[in-house]
């Protein structure tokens, strides 16, 4: 079964802004928030939820309108959200993460 990728215009420049967006509102926006609402003093579970909601927002709005699921919105929720459940059983999102021995 051979399946094809929808290509939403022939325009380069277009994609390029498409790709733009994507990054910036799956990948940018959620460190930003995160690390803002870090320095403003909140707790990393509430810094880590609410920079979920820009990858959430982007994948709704995605799946609402092209009837396709991000992939990067999908994976970077992911790990916010892992992040977030370790975070309240542990009090460290970092717990998780491979550590080096030595």
């Amino acid at each position: 079964m051979v399946t094809t990728v929808p290509v939403t215009s022939g325009n380069p420049a277009h994609r390029s802004a498409a790709i733009a967006l994507t990054v910036v509102l799956d990948l940018a926006a959620p460190i930003i928030v995160f690390y803002g609402l870090r320095w403003a003093g909140a707790a990393v579970f509430v810094a880590l939820i609410a920079g979920a909601t820009t990858p959430t927002l982007s994948m709704l709005v995605k799946l609402t309108k092209d009837r396709r699921v991000d992939a990067l919105a999908v994976a970077v929720l992911g790990v916010l959200l892992l992040s977030a459940g370790v975070s309240l059983i542990d009090g460290s999102p970092q717990s998780w993460q491979p550590r080096t021995v030595g």
